[in-house]
């Protein structure tokens, strides 16, 4: 299949680009004009656009599906009024370019794939959360709401709509994990508050592994909402390391964070990494 992408320089979208190409699809990475040309050698091929106008390079035409994981990380700085308003507009303002310019084509994609996240919930303590769950009232779920709105406009033009609401993903290539790591390596790791704030995870090579293969049963999929993170989630303490022998562990690198992932619950609660 030929798939655009958005975002395709940020984590997840590093990865799967990869994993799109060696899986034999072309994959055509949609990026700003001005940094175009700084994008260096990555697989697939540039396509330069213009979030601003809604314009899309010739080379777009034709796709079968699109990928938008375009969004400013939550996690890279003080939500600030200004920091604020940056990750509003990397989601909302450029999902509506998005649609706007597949508005624009004769021949469009049969489905967008567009990424959201469970924060879109909101703080909800213990309460058993699914697709169809109301959306929270906090900041976060405030803009995850209206970052989907925008991407449901698609169904108007006859594309399929699938929002993938992820989990906090974990790599050791940055994301959340680098950083909640750091306190460890200088022996200040521990359980934070309470530690009985739940945490949805999900490991990136399972976001990945399930994309080359996704896309087309994306497409399939009967649902237009879905939840991508661990099949259970835990309480921020079973997430977090408490051995007398951490320095030496973290030393093995992330081998071993996996295997703390599979050995932190409870003998009460069911790991999902088995």
């Amino acid at each position: 299949m030929k798939i655009l992408v958005t975002g395709s320089s940020g984590l997840v979208g590093t990865a799967l680009v990869s994993a799109l190409a060696r899986a034999g699809h072309t994959v055509c990475r949609l990026v700003r004009a001005q940094s175009a040309a700084s994008t260096g050698a990555k697989e697939g091929f540039v396509v330069s656009w213009n979030p601003a106008t809604g314009e899309l390079g010739g080379a777009g035409v034709g796709a079968d599906a699109v990928v938008n994981l375009a969004g400013a990380s939550i996690a890279d700085g003080r939500w600030t009024t200004r920091r604020k308003a940056l990750l509003r507009s990397s989601r909302i303002d450029t999902t509506r370019a998005l649609v706007n310019a597949l508005a624009k084509m004769n021949a469009r994609p049969s489905v967008l794939v567009s990424a959201s996240a469970i924060g879109i919930y909101g703080d909800r303590g213990d309460e058993t959360l699914t697709e169809v769950s109301k959306p929270g009232t906090d900041f976060l779920a405030a803009l995850a709401k209206e970052w989907e709105a925008e991407a449901l406009k698609a169904e108007a033009l006859g594309i399929r709509v699938v929002l993938a609401r992820f989990g906090i993903i974990l790599a050791r290539e940055g994301g959340a994990l680098p950083k909640m790591m750091l306190p460890f390596k200088f022996g200040a790791g521990g359980k934070l508050a309470s530690g009985k704030q739940w945490m949805s995870w999900v490991m990136l090579e399972d976001v990945v592994a399930m994309s080359p293969h996704s896309v087309a049963p994306l497409i399939l999929c009967r649902h237009n909402r879905c939840k991508t993170r661990s099949s259970q989630g835990c309480w921020r303490k079973y997430c977090t390391a408490r051995r007398s022998s951490l320095p030496q562990r973290l030393r093995c690198g992330w081998r071993w964070v996996k295997w703390r992932t599979r050995c932190c619950y409870p003998a009460s609660a069911s790991c999902p990494m088995h």
